[in-house]
């Protein structure tokens, strides 16, 4: 049984009930039959038109109009409304034996304990912030940690020793996701990022969820970037990514999680040695594969491993380990190239990792993570390998050139479209690249560059508007200040690349000033 009604007396403008009964013998790609059976109509002519379910729906080809295992229920209306649905084994009858009223009272009383809770942690009405503001932070906070999930499966994987991809060993993962439509599988430096939010709501959702992605590093000390743990996960995810190579990073988000949880745990005064002992020794071995497997050329110098050195499919070839996956390197990836923004990632790590030795009470590793890290925030190394002194930022270093254009290309067999390739124009040259966003701001976002150096005060110049304020910028991962790469590759879409003039939002950076754990 199902009543619909509108939420706060605003009225329901739009009713519409459809449904498709059927038969289907596999579940992992269940969203994407549904999405494939719909219909288009308008039930009444002044209203719009909508998609509507089919109703008693046999495949074509099946013959099998019987045994239907699927029943899927649609409802088209007007929003806000609410939608309370009942079902019971063996119910014939309209009468129902859960009282609606009491089943509306116990939600009322969970939705007021939420919001108190969520305002005893996040203290958004006390901040100022609007209720039209604050109702948005519940909903996405809401889909983030209603999103956590539990996965069992195996992953494809590939080392440079090996001819072909094998199995992963079964294994599960309690995760979050960063969408459960589109992408219902693990990403390593996403959850990081989701796990900053959810220790402030829980911390001991933190620990597990941490606990599950450590036990998947392998004996080297890798954990793959991507979690893609059985058939409905497999389902959303192009052939060409399916693959993990062992040589390939993510960056290790963890570390902020874990800097954080160190802080609210010394502030409750609820240091859980226990699992810091735990989990140091995969830490520690997590940490050392990323300073050897993913070290530069030069001292102190890291690059990220996996970009594609004979493409010539995309204007800048991307650097999906990164994690900013479009965002304009090196034009040219060669071994020469160094990335500052994981050079801070390193850096936010040795100070981390030697905070954990410390309260664990492994001295000497203590005292390496000490030194590691006071190298890693010298002023004068990090600006001698990345601030370019001609246009006052930080940045990469590699094999580059601005100069690169897609062409187009009309193969000389009839029925082939014509395509593009990247053409260069001028020869690239070993020097700092000339792109602006994200990975120039990491010293400052990651508190590497000092308060006291003049360098900062560039920085903070670069980041005005038009009307001599700051502005913080957020969008996707890969905003970038040069619209000319936006339109990077014939054959892929960009996936997160925006110009910084076309969307400015604000920036929340994580506060990691008083975080003296001693």
């Amino acid at each position: 049984m199902m009543i619909l009604s509108s939420k706060k007396g605003t009225g329901l403008l739009l009713q519409v009930f459809n449904y498709l009964a059927t038969r289907r013998d596999s579940v992992h790609d269940l969203v994407t039959f549904v999405k494939g059976v719909v219909k288009t109509g308008n039930p009444h002519k002044s209203w719009p038109t909508i998609a509507q379910l089919p109703g008693d729906y046999t495949p074509p080809g099946s013959g099998d109009k019987g045994n239907v295992n699927l029943i899927a229920y649609q409802i088209t209306t007007t929003t806000p409304f609410d939608v309370d649905m009942v079902f019971e084994a063996g119910m014939f009858s309209s009468t129902l034996s859960i009282s609606r009223d009491k089943f509306t009272t116990v939600i009322n009383e969970r939705e007021m304990a939420f919001d108190a809770r969520f305002e005893k942690t996040f203290g958004l009405v006390a901040k100022g912030f609007s209720e039209s503001e604050i109702s948005f932070a519940k909903a996405a906070f809401s889909n983030l940690i209603g999103g956590i999930s539990y996965f069992y499966g195996q992953s494809k994987v590939i080392s440079n020793s090996m001819k072909q991809p094998v199995d992963y060993w079964p294994a599960p993962l309690y995760t979050a996701v960063p969408s459960r439509s589109f992408f219902p599988r693990g990403f390593l430096w996403d959850e990081g990022f989701h796990q900053l939010l959810v220790a402030h709501w829980d911390v001991s959702i933190v620990k597990d969820v941490i606990a599950h992605w450590l036990d998947l590093m392998n004996i080297e000390g890798w954990i793959p970037r991507e979690m893609i743990l059985g058939k409905e996960a497999l389902s959303k995810v192009p052939s060409e990514y399916v693959v993990q190579h062992s040589e390939n990073a993510n960056p290790p988000t963890f570390f902020l999680t874990l800097e954080s949880l160190l802080h609210i745990m010394h502030k409750k005064d609820s240091m859980d040695l226990d699992f810091l002992r735990s989990i140091y020794p995969r830490l520690r071995v997590w940490y050392n594969w990323f300073n050897t497997t993913q070290a530069g050329k030069l001292s102190l110098t890291y690059r990220w491993k996996g970009r594609n050195s004979t493409t010539d499919k995309e204007l800048n070839p991307k650097t999906l380990t990164s994690g900013l996956d479009d965002y304009p390197r090196a034009s040219h990836p060669s071994e020469d190239e160094y990335h500052v923004d994981l050079r801070c990632w390193m850096a936010l790590a040795s100070d981390v990792m030697e905070k954990i030795s410390t309260l664990v009470g492994a001295t000497a590793d203590s005292l390496t993570y000490r030194a590691t890290h006071k190298s890693l925030v010298d002023q004068t190394i990090l600006d001698k390998l990345h601030w370019d002194p001609k246009r006052k930022t930080y940045s990469d270093y590699g094999l580059h050139t601005s100069h690169v254009k897609l062409v187009k290309v009309v193969p000389p067999e009839p029925n082939r479209p014509p395509y593009k390739i990247r053409k260069v124009t001028e020869e690239p040259t070993l020097r700092f690249v000339n792109s602006f966003g994200y990975v120039n701001l990491f010293p400052f976002l990651l508190k590497i560059v000092s308060p006291n150096s003049e360098k900062l005060g560039f920085i903070l110049e670069r980041l005005k508007n038009e009307s001599g304020y700051i502005v913080w910028v957020f969008c996707s991962p890969s905003l970038v200040l040069n619209p000319s790469v936006c339109i990077d590759c014939e054959f892929i879409a960009p996936n997160f690349l925006v110009p910084v003039d076309r969307l400015w939002i604000a920036f929340l950076v994580q506060d990691r000033s008083n975080l003296n754990l001693g």
